[in-house]
């Protein structure tokens, strides 16, 4: 009995500081909910929390996981050890939720933090079920190698495509010598990306990657790659060259962040070319038509 009155015990204070996080997460949350017209923040409040629960859960469980052995041996003393065993599961406790206040500061700040691919695909995967609006994206990788890195993102994002009634746009930061060779020395793989966005009517552009970092770099953000989902969120990606890992950012709308993400893209569509296979040749469009009626179909997007 002994034993398993400890190990109740301790449960008990990771239970009842987990109930007070939440408790006053909710008390807040239903106080802004009636000082603030709901349907402003509903759908933002929605994914706070997902995202909230899905950090902190992996938080807790990255911290806590490792000691575990440890933990099951502290528990099964006596009961006159219960309250070392509470104190120092408490220890790990405290050391978890400071680990989770610095990944939310960074990620919802401007340095970012980096995740695996694996949380990365966790993550890209709640955000195109969450997004509403139409998501548009910049990337700088070639067609074959962002098949490689992200062999799942045009299936998560062709979910989101499906529940709307206007297309995207893919931006990529390449030169367009590049996607020649891309063209030529990856065939099967280019054609899978370019067919895809032409079965989901999502227009493929390109940009040099020059122009590209001189105007992020103008307005101020961590990297050139981003994707917008609408009037929600702009999601940014620094991929490393000599890992899988990605720091990512977040921006939620109404920041300034968020509104320089959007005239970055903006500003990229005014510099792009669309490029498609005619009968086996890469051919570019930078015709000064095209790219104003891109522009203003999305800024006519953004105003609704």
């Amino acid at each position: 009995m002994p034993r398993a009155e400890s190990s109740k015990d301790v449960w008990r204070v990771l239970l009842r500081d987990t109930g007070i996080a939440v408790l006053v997460t909710a008390i807040l949350r239903l106080v802004a909910l009636v000082i603030v017209p709901w349907r402003e923040l509903a759908r933002e409040v929605g994914l706070d929390l997902v995202i909230f629960l899905l950090i902190f859960s992996y938080s807790i469980l990255a911290e806590v996981w490792p000691y575990r052995n440890l933990l099951a041996g502290i528990v099964s003393h006596r009961r006159e050890n219960k309250r070392s065993a509470a104190k120092l599961t408490r220890f790990f406790w405290e050391r978890a939720l400071n680990g989770f206040h610095t990944t939310v500061s960074n990620t919802f700040g401007t340095k970012g933090e980096a995740l695996s691919s694996t949380d990365l695909e966790g993550l890209c995967r709640l955000c195109f079920e969450n997004g509403k609006g139409v998501y548009h994206g910049t990337d700088s990788h070639l067609p074959s190698r962002f098949v490689d890195r992200y062999p799942y993102y045009l299936a998560y994002q062709e979910k989101n495509v499906q529940k709307q009634s206007q297309p995207g746009i893919r931006i990529l930061i390449v030169s367009q010598k590049a996607l020649e060779r891309d063209f030529r020395e990856n065939a099967r793989k280019f054609r899978h990306f370019e067919e895809w966005h032409l079965g989901q009517n999502v227009d493929l552009l390109q940009v040099d990657p020059a122009h590209a970092r001189r105007i992020s770099s103008s307005f101020d953000l961590l990297s050139t790659d981003i994707g917008i989902w609408d009037r929600d969120y702009v999601m940014s990606f620094s991929p490393f060259d000599e890992s899988t890992d990605t720091r990512v950012a977040i921006y939620l709308s109404e920041s300034e962040a968020f509104e320089r993400s959007l005239a970055y893209f903006l500003s990229l569509i005014e510099l792009s070319s669309r490029f498609s296979d005619d009968k086996g040749e890469l051919q570019f469009d930078d015709s000064a038509n095209t790219r104003t009626g891109l522009k203003q179909r999305v800024q006519q997007q953004w105003k609704k």
